[in-house]
C-alpha cells in the first residue's frame, strides 16, 4: 500500500483521479482479499476492549488480509474503528459512509513496534522503500528533513542534539519516520509566537523550558499502521525529552493529514492594519516559511498525548466565502479536540479573502494607492490573519456556484450536473448588486463573472459590463481596461460606497477624469432625508471633491438597460422621472464603453431559485430560528443572507450584525449539532446589538 492518500491534498486540483487507474483495473481483476464487519455491538463499560475481537476474527478468515468498516459519516468514531485507518474518499464520491480498513499486520503493532532513533546503515535501505511507496514530490521533501539532520548523528540524544529523527519498526521494516529540529526554537522565534499566536489559551509557555521544545520538520507513516502514530509522536517525545512540539506551514503548502489529526492548531492574534502598499514577511527564513506572509502553527504537548482528537466524519458544506464564512470557519475548525475530516466550501471566487488591491490588478504596475478597487469590509479579516489561520490546509475548495438543493437526498447540484452531497449545509452567501440581475438575466453567471457579459434591451450579449459584487472583480476589470481606449467612457452606477470606492480605484489606475462618469439613483439601501449617502452635507462635500476631480456626476437616473454594437457595450440607457404627475419619464442614453455598478444588494438569482425551489421560507432573506436553522434541520445560514422571524419583533437583517459574531454563534449552533461532547446552548443565544443608527441603516460600531 502506499502512502499518497495521505499526502496528496484533500482538494479538487489539476489530476485528481475521477476513476480507476491501471492498477486499480488490475486489482478489480484479482480474487477478494477483504472481509467486512457487518455488526458490531458492545456495552459501554467494556469498550476499550474492543480491539480483542480483532485478531479472532481474522483467524476466522485465515486466507484474507484486510478487515473493512463502514459506518454513517455522522456516527461518532467508536473505540473499534479507532484501530482503523480512516481511507480518504475520492473527490466527487456520493458514497454516504466513511470506510475503515485493517490489515492482519496491524496486530503486530502494540507488541512489536518500536521507536528509535534512525541510523543510515541500520534503517536507510527500509526508509528508502519506505519514501519510494510516496509520491516524489513528498518523499523527496522527508528524504531531505532526514538527511538534514544527520549532521548531529554523533551526538548522544542525552546532550540534546540541535537535530534527530527517529523511526518506527516491526522487525527491520521502518513503517513510520519523524524528524526534529531543536534549533530552530530558539527564544527569539518563540517569544514571536506567544506575541502573534494566541499560544497561551492554550499551553501555559512559561513551565516549558526552550531546550526541551523542538520543530517538527517531517512526520510520515505506513497507512497500514496510521493507528501508531499518536505511539510515535509520544515515543520520540519520550526519547528526545522534549515536553512541546510544533509544526509550521506557509499558506501555500501541504499540511499532512496526520498532524492535522493529532496537532491542534493554534489561532493567530489579531495584528494592527498595516498601511497600503506595506507587507508583513514572517521573520524567520527556514524551511517552515520562506518569504511567507502568515504561517499556520501547530502544537502538541506530553499532556494533550493522552488526549486523543475526537474524528467528526460529518459531511459539512459551506456555501460562499463572505466574512461570515471566515469568522464560522474559524469558529468550527479550531475547536482543539475536533478533527473534522471532511468540511468543503463552495464559492466561484476560492477562500475567503479580502479584495486585492490594485496592484494585483495592475501586475504589479505603479499606482497612486495600493488600495482595493472596493470599498473595505471591515468584518473582513486581514489576507495575513487569515493566513495563518491555513484554511486551505484543513477544508476541501471548489471555486464553483450553487444551482440547486435537493432537500430529499442532501446533496447541491453544481453546474455540469456534478453532485456534492452533505449532511450539514451552511449558507453564509453574501448579496449582490441587484443591477445585474436585470442586466445578466438568462446568461451563465459564470460566463458573466469570467468575461463581463451583459444583455442589451434588444437580447443581443455585450462586453464590458461588471458588478462590483462579482467575486473575479479585478480579473473581469482588467480584462475591460485591456479593451478600453484612452477616450473611452466609462460610467459607474450605484449610490453605495462601492461605488464611491471605484471611481477612487479607476482614478488611481490612471484613467483620465474626464472619461469617468458617475450616476447615482435618487434611491438606495443609504438613501434618506433627500440625500443618496443618507446625509445632504456629506452629499455636498462628496460633490465638491467629484467636481474638483474633474469626474462627471448625475443624480435621480435610474438604469434600464445596455445597448452595444458587434458585442461591445456602446451606450447606457436611464430614465428620469419627469418633473409633472402623470408625464412619462424621460429616456437619457450615456456614452459608456465600460460599465460598473453596486446598487441595492440583494440575493443572487441562482440562489434564490434553490432556496424557493427546496422549499426553505424567504421573507425578503432567508429565515432562520434562534439556533440559525432554516425550515430544513439540516440547513443552517447566518450572514447578509438571512434575518429572523417576524415574531421576534425588533429583530433586524442580520447583515446589520457584525458578521464575525454572526459567524461565530453560527459555529456554535452547528457544533451544538454535530460535536459528539456538545451540551445544549442557552436560549436565547447572545448575539451583539445591531450596528445601526435609530433609523435602521448606519453601521455605527463594533
Amino acid at each position: 500500500e502506499g502512502l499518497d492518500q495521505y499526502i496528496i491534498p484533500p482538494n479538487f486540483g489539476e489530476g485528481a483521479a475521477g476513476g480507476m487507474d491501471e492498477g486499480e483495473n488490475q486489482l478489480a481483476g484479482m480474487p477478494p482479499n477483504a472481509f467486512a464487519i457487518t455488526l458490531f455491538c458492545l456495552d459501554g463499560f467494556f469498550q476499550s476492549r474492543a480491539m480483542d475481537f480483532l485478531p479472532q476474527a481474522f483467524e476466522r478468515f485465515p486466507d484474507l488480509d484486510y478487515c473493512v468498516l463502514t459506518v454513517p459519516a455522522t456516527t461518532p468514531e467508536t473505540s473499534l474503528v479507532r484501530h482503523f485507518t480512516a481511507a480518504v474518499p475520492r473527490p466527487g464520491t456520493t458514497f454516504s459512509h466513511a470506510l475503515y480498513v485493517m490489515h492482519r499486520d496491524s496486530l503486530l503493532a502494540p507488541v512489536h513496534l518500536k521507536v528509535s532513533r534512525f541510523l543510515r546503515p541500520q534503517h536507510g535501505a527500509s526508509l528508502d522503500r519506505l519514501l519510494d511507496s510516496m509520491s516524489k514530490e513528498s518523499g523527496d521533501s522527508i528524504d531531505s528533513a532526514v538527511r538534514a539532520t544527520e549532521t548531529d548523528d554523533e551526538t548522544p540524544l542525552e546532550e540534546n542534539p540541535n537535530c534527530v529523527s527517529f523511526v518506527a519498526t516491526i522487525g527491520n521494516q521502518v513503517v513510520g519516520v519523524v524528524s526534529l529540529d531543536r534549533k530552530v526554537t530558539s527564544t527569539e522565534r518563540l517569544a514571536w509566537c506567544k506575541a502573534n499566536m494566541a499560544l497561551d489559551e492554550y499551553l501555559d509557555t512559561d513551565k516549558h523550558r526552550t531546550r526541551n521544545q523542538a520543530m517538527l520538520l517531517a512526520l510520515a507513516m505506513n497507512p497500514v499502521f496510521m493507528p501508531q502514530a499518536r505511539f510515535l509522536l509520544k515515543e520520540t517525545m519520550r526519547l528526545f525529552d522534549k515536553s512541546v512540539i510544533y509544526y509550521e506551514a506557509a499558506p501555500d503548502t501541504y499540511v499532512p493529514r496526520v498532524i492535522l489529526q493529532h496537532l491542534v492548531p493554534v489561532k493567530p492574534r489579531k495584528r494592527e492594519s498595516l498601511a497600503p502598499g506595506q507587507q508583513e514577511i514572517y521573520p524567520f527564513s527556514d524551511h517552515a516559511a520562506p518569504g511567507a506572509t502568515g504561517v499556520t502553527l501547530h502544537f502538541l504537548s506530553k499532556r494533550l498525548l493522552s488526549e486523543p482528537k475526537i474524528v467528526v466524519n460529518t459531511r459539512i458544506v459551506v456555501v460562499g466565502a463572505s466574512a461570515t464564512a471566515a469568522a464560522f470557519l474559524e469558529q468550527l475548525l479550531f475547536t482543539p479536540y475536533i478533527q473534522f475530516s471532511s468540511v468543503t466550501l463552495v464559492s466561484p471566487g476560492g477562500l475567503p479573502k479580502p479584495p486585492p488591491d490594485l496592484k494585483d490588478l495592475l501586475d504589479g504596475s505603479e499606482t497612486k494607492a495600493a488600495t482595493p478597487l472596493t470599498s473595505i469590509d471591515e468584518d473582513m479579516p486581514t489576507q495575513l490573519y487569515l493566513d495563518s489561520l491555513g484554511l486551505g490546509h484543513r477544508i476541501r475548495c471548489l471555486e464553483t456556484r450553487l444551482v440547486d438543493i435537493d432537500r430529499e437526498s442532501k446533496a447541491l447540484e453544481l453546474p455540469d450536473n456534478a453532485v456534492l452531497p452533505y449532511d450539514v449545509l451552511v449558507l453564509t452567501d453574501t448579496l449582490m448588486d441587484s443591477t445585474a440581475n436585470m442586466l445578466t438575466e438568462g446568461l451563465d453567471e459564470g460566463e458573466v463573472q469570467q468575461e463581463g457579459l451583459a444583455r442589451t434591451v434588444n437580447g443581443d450579449v455585450v462586453r464590458g459590463y461588471a458588478s462590483l459584487s462579482t467575486p473575479q472583480l479585478n480579473k473581469v476589470v482588467k480584462t475591460c481596461m485591456g479593451e478600453l481606449g484612452e477616450t473611452d467612457p466609462v460610467v459607474v452606477y450605484g449610490s453605495t460606497l462601492d461605488a464611491l470606492a471605484v471611481v477612487t480605484g479607476l482614478l488611481d489606475m490612471g484613467v483620465n477624469s474626464s472619461c469617468i462618469t458617475l450616476v447615482r439613483p435618487g434611491w438606495g439601501p443609504n438613501y434618506a432625508n433627500g440625500a443618496s449617502l443618507g446625509d445632504a452635507k456629506v452629499d455636498d462635500m462628496l460633490d465638491a471633491a467629484l467636481a474638483e476631480a474633474g469626474v462627471d456626476c448625475y443624480s435621480d437616473l435610474t438604469l434600464v438597460g445596455v445597448d452595444g454594437e458587434e458585442g461591445v457595450l456602446t451606450t447606457a440607457v436611464f430614465t428620469k422621472e419627469a418633473d409633472s404627475p402623470g408625464a412619462e419619464p424621460e429616456t437619457v442614453s450615456m456614452a459608456c464603453r465600460m460599465l460598473l455598478s453596486s446598487h441595492a444588494p440583494d440575493i443572487r438569482p441562482t440562489l434564490f431559485t434553490a432556496l424557493n425551489s427546496s422549499g426553505l421560507v424567504y421573507d425578503g432573506r432567508l429565515v432562520v430560528g434562534l439556533d440559525m436553522q432554516t425550515s430544513d434541520p439540516a440547513i443552517f445560514a447566518g450572514g447578509d443572507l438571512t434575518k429572523f422571524s417576524r415574531r421576534q419583533r425588533r429583530a433586524m437583517y442580520h447583515n446589520y450584525y457584525n458578521a464575525a459574531s454572526v459567524g461565530k454563534h453560527l459555529a456554535t449552533c452547528v457544533l451544538e449539532a454535530v460535536d459528539p461532547l456538545a451540551t445544549a446552548i442557552a436560549m436565547p443565544p447572545s448575539l451583539p446589538a445591531p450596528m445601526v443608527g435609530d433609523d435602521g441603516r448606519e453601521r455605527v460600531g463594533a
